[in-house]
């Protein structure tokens, strides 16, 4: 900034005034464009060079009318610095706001509320600190869930990331989709929304895609439940998620899940989409409950015959229970209540 101003200075009332608001326009540049760089996206290291650059102009031009009843001091050069920090915030703000794309809105779990910017083409959802979209506190939350990827600005495709409590959108199982204007995304217990400003051109879904998702076309919509996605009855109200109402059919075959109703997994759900799934603490289990000590490190077995789920100890120190009985083996009803160690799950189809 002050090489900007010394190469614009000269004697000249009028040339004084812009070498400083050159100068405060380069320096606000600088910092704009410091506060993307730890992002690693292009779009918002140029949106905050630009939003730094307005900003700090701003400030120098706020510094040159100060000095006038001031005069070029102490108490300008502390308004000067006071308007350029407050001044580049807010156009680095009002550019990202100008030039956002798509951006996703967190509208129920930890931070509920906060809109986070697509800014780059490969963003990830995820329990880890390093994560693009953070969310913190669901243990059913991997560290690497989710991403949303884009080529062109305009298709964005949401991608599991092969977890074992899965990503939905609209209420169904999805491994791979594009998104469109208003979909709500749930990860855990997370509810996400996904906006797009500026709508892509129609792309057919693969058969995969359409086949997981339910045929809702948002969540805004009139009589569609704002939590499973699916058409209420237009006579009782019912949706899929209220006890009475029948799950409508999809041309896949319902997935069983265990959903935890107590201990260090309440709420957390985990599909059964194998006919064996191990249950333990082991990382190499199938259901893997490392945050309960309770649990041997390879506790119980889950096996589908046919229509038939069964559950079996599998020589665990606390023991497997159902329904508050001790068993070694006992055939699963939707309903039932399991428990290893300190955790209990409900089992659901």
């Amino acid at each position: 900034g002050q090489g900007v101003f010394s190469a614009l200075l000269s004697p000249s009332p009028a040339a004084v005034i812009i070498a400083r608001t050159f100068g405060w326009a380069a320096v606000g540049a600088g910092i704009g464009l410091a506060g993307g760089l730890p992002s690693a996206s292009l779009r918002k290291c140029v949106q905050g060079f630009v939003g730094g650059l307005v900003g700090g102009g701003v400030g120098g031009i706020v510094f040159d009318v100060v000095s006038i009843p001031f005069g070029a001091g102490t108490v300008s050069r502390l308004i000067g610095d006071t308007t350029i920090g407050g001044a580049v915030g807010t156009a680095v703000m009002l550019v990202e706001e100008a030039a956002k794309v798509a951006w996703i809105t967190v509208v129920v779990g930890r931070n509920e509320g906060k809109q986070y910017i697509l800014s780059k083409p490969v963003v990830v959802i995820g329990r880890d600190e390093l994560a693009d979209i953070p969310l913190f506190g669901d243990l059913s939350v991997a560290k690497r869930h989710a991403q949303i990827t884009t080529s062109d600005w305009r298709r964005f495709v949401l991608q599991d990331l092969g977890t074992q409590t899965g990503t939905l959108v609209n209420g169904a199982r999805i491994t791979e989709t594009v998104l469109a204007d208003g979909d709500r995304i749930q990860i855990g217990t997370f509810h996400l929304v996904f906006n797009q400003r500026v709508q892509a051109p129609h792309i057919p879904e693969s058969p995969v895609t359409l086949s997981e998702r339910r045929s809702t076309d948002s969540f805004s919509k009139a009589g569609v439940c704002p939590f499973c996605g699916t058409i209420r009855d237009p006579v009782t109200g019912t949706c899929s998620c209220m006890p009475s109402a029948a799950v409508p059919t999809t041309s896949k075959p319902a997935t069983a899940r265990l959903v935890g109703v107590s201990g260090p997994y309440n709420g957390c759900a985990f599909y059964l989409e194998q006919d064996r799934v191990e249950i333990g603490r082991d990382p190499s289990n199938g259901i893997v409950l490392d945050s309960d000590p309770a649990v041997s490190r390879r506790h119980a077995e889950l096996v589908r015959q046919g229509e038939t789920y069964i559950v079996r100890d599998v020589g665990s120190t606390n023991g497997t229970y159902v329904n508050g009985v001790r068993i070694q083996e006992a055939v699963l009803n939707p309903g039932s209540v399991l428990s290893f160690g300190n955790s209990s799950f409900r089992f659901e189809r």
